[in-house]
């Protein structure tokens, strides 16, 4: 119809940009991609997708909204916290091995440093059982440069907070020598759980007290934090 903006192309860029989009969004086949879309093949798209991974195509878009999101001071810097989650993986292949949690199945694991609002810096894929705590470092020097504020392009968070998986006094060296300061739940450090148990509740203090004394034998380096980052004139609040 005369006057009507048409799509991308089929098979085209921005195209295929949508359908990867909208395959991942939707976990689902590529050969299972809805013709009547207008994406065009799955397996054409798959491909492209493929192409631009090892291109680095979505290493620099990460970038380029990395500075966006840093010029518009959506980026909280003052601390970041790792993680990861395991994936299975049924065409095994390469960053695979047997799944620790899942009955030693083929899987990998994907592990993730985020921002203190949740924006995934740096995100590395290793095999299943491959430790957390041989990651530490590597996710946090992959963070990139990451420009949109005036002076030199900052890549590393003041603090670094993890579970216990993460509990390594080698990395909490490397991390301090890298000027960030290490909040990590101790081994052997009691749970929620052995902090109910422990005491009737006639003899617990008042629930405020008891929170903060738990979360001060959890995360030790919590209460010297606030402190902390104050001394390097780098504390401050996210907007809430």
């Amino acid at each position: 119809m005369a006057g009507e903006s048409a799509g991308p192309a089929t098979g085209s860029g921005p195209a295929c940009l949508q359908s990867i989009l909208y395959v991942l969004h939707n976990d689902m086949a590529w050969q299972l991609l809805p013709p009547e879309l207008g994406f065009g093949s799955g397996q054409t798209c798959w491909r492209r997708l493929d192409r631009w991974q090892k291109a680095g195509v979505f290493e620099q878009l990460h970038r380029i909204l990395l500075a966006e999101l840093n010029a518009a001071g959506e980026l909280y810097w003052t601390r970041a916290c790792v993680d990861g989650s395991h994936i299975r993986a049924k065409e095994k292949g390469a960053d695979t091995g047997p799944s620790p949690v899942d009955r030693r199945k083929t899987s990998s694991k994907h592990r993730l440093i985020r921002d203190g609002r949740g924006t995934p810096l740096k995100v590395i894929t290793t095999a299943a059982h491959v430790n957390d705590v041989t990651q530490t470092i590597a996710l946090v020097d992959g963070i990139p440069p990451v420009a949109g504020r005036t002076g030199r392009p900052r890549h590393r968070p003041d603090s670094l907070l993890g579970d216990k998986g993460y509990d390594s006094h080698p990395n909490r060296r490397e991390l301090r020598k890298r000027r960030i300061l290490p909040v990590i739940s101790r081994k052997g450090a009691r749970t929620s759980r052995d902090w109910a148990n422990s005491a009737t509740s006639s003899s617990r203090p008042p629930l405020r007290n008891r929170v903060i004394s738990f979360e001060q034998k959890r995360y030790p380096e919590a209460a010297e934090l606030p402190s902390e980052l104050r001394r390097r004139g780098r504390l401050s609040d996210p907007e809430t």
